[in-house]
């Protein structure tokens, strides 16, 4: 499925239609990275398969790598990436804090609307601020750790507080697992990586903000309550160069 952007359509006037734009700040706290060639999610459990590697993890008296990944603004302290093994990837995976923190506006051809901090959106400039977003539940009824998001080609798992079992509750999910397919374009690290060439990884955020609502013919500027803006997942790229 595809979604309209916001800049490119005036705002809808019915229906549920969800409309993408690109964020002023996504701000995001990576505790790990890692490549492998087989999805490293099974049966709702990260079970790291054999050939899985590490590019980067939080160690015991280190930071977590906190960045804002909103496109322009870089990762002031880009971590340590370790090359890996010779070899061809198909899956690469991210271990997040459960909260993301964004900023957007949606710019429709003939209104914008603004994120207020408790991420509704507001027709009113002043209202404009950050908000914070935490996913605690993948299921319309009763619980579920996990998705299969076959729109962005990713899934996750939520999970507690020692990363690596899966939550059973909404009220125990401190952590995510983002699990990105890359089968149709799998990474082949080749001999020249080890011999001087450079891995370097990329977090895309490009119309990867959503904004939404029950009923657009409700709407009224110049405040809207009755809508919201919320994160869509980011693309995680390891490259070679």
């Amino acid at each position: 499925m595809s979604y309209p952007i916001a800049s490119d359509i005036n705002r809808p006037t019915s229906g549920s239609q969800t409309c993408v734009l690109t964020p002023e700040s996504y701000i995001i706290e990576v505790h790990e990275m890692g490549l492998c060639s087989t999805n490293p999610i099974q049966s709702q459990k990260w079970v790291k398969p054999t050939d899985n590697v590490v590019l980067w993890t939080k160690g015991p008296n280190e930071n977590a790598l906190t960045a804002d990944v909103a496109p322009g603004k870089g990762i002031s302290n880009p971590p340590i990436v370790q090359p890996p093994p010779l070899g061809k990837y198909s899956f690469s995976y991210v271990l997040l804090k459960n909260e993301i923190t964004q900023k957007a506006k949606a710019e429709f051809k003939d209104f914008t609307y603004y994120s207020t901090s408790n991420s509704d959106a507001s027709g009113t400039v002043g209202s404009y601020a950050s908000y914070s977003e935490s996913l605690t539940n993948f299921a319309d009824t009763g619980f579920s750790p996990y998705i299969n998001d076959t729109d962005f080609n990713v899934q996750g798992l939520l999970l507690q507080s020692d990363k690596v079992t899966t939550s059973t509750s909404p009220g125990v999910t401190p952590y995510i697992l983002g699990v990105f397919d890359l089968s149709s374009k799998p990474l082949i690290v080749p001999n020249a990586v080890r011999s001087g060439q450079q891995l370097g990884i990329k977090f895309l955020t490009t119309n990867r903000v959503g904004i939404w609502c029950d009923d657009w013919s409700a709407l009224g500027p110049p405040i809207a309550t009755n809508f919201t803006f919320g994160s869509l997942p980011f693309v995680f790229r390891v490259t070679i160069s």
